[in-house]
């Protein structure tokens, strides 16, 4: 498994850089460390499980699993499986929240869905 996702030039994550060094968006920033890869590694399994891409199962049988990130190896862990479990449940009490609120249109779950915004970035 690699993670094979695409980044932003602008990601909201890295805004504090950009923010403050517009031309880093435009040459990059230094290469990802192994923190970094296993972050994104973490992130890109919760992302599967809490858009149902992985059930419970398929969640487990990450577990031991080395993913090529970054040029890191990286072992899927329990920590990485539990934040997935936290995430996902987190995700959905707030949802269940929202949805029992009065609200004037019904709430929908955007969970992990990409988002463009042409004004500041193609």
């Amino acid at each position: 498994m690699t993670t094979g996702k695409t980044h932003s030039t602008l990601p909201p994550s890295a805004a504090k850089r950009w923010m403050k060094c517009p031309a880093s968006a435009k040459y990059g920033s230094r290469p990802s460390g192994p923190a970094a890869a296993e972050g994104t590694v973490a992130h890109a399994i919760a992302e599967e499980y809490v858009t149902g891409k992985l059930d419970m199962f398929g969640l487990m049988e990450k577990l031991g699993m080395v993913v090529k990130q970054d040029g890191q190896e990286i072992e899927v862990s329990e920590e990485m499986i539990a934040g997935a479990q936290e995430y996902a449940a987190l995700g959905q009490s707030i949802i269940d929240k929202l949805k029992g609120e009065n609200r004037p249109a019904p709430v929908e779950d955007h969970v992990e869905k990409r988002v463009h915004a042409k004004s500041i970035d193609d």
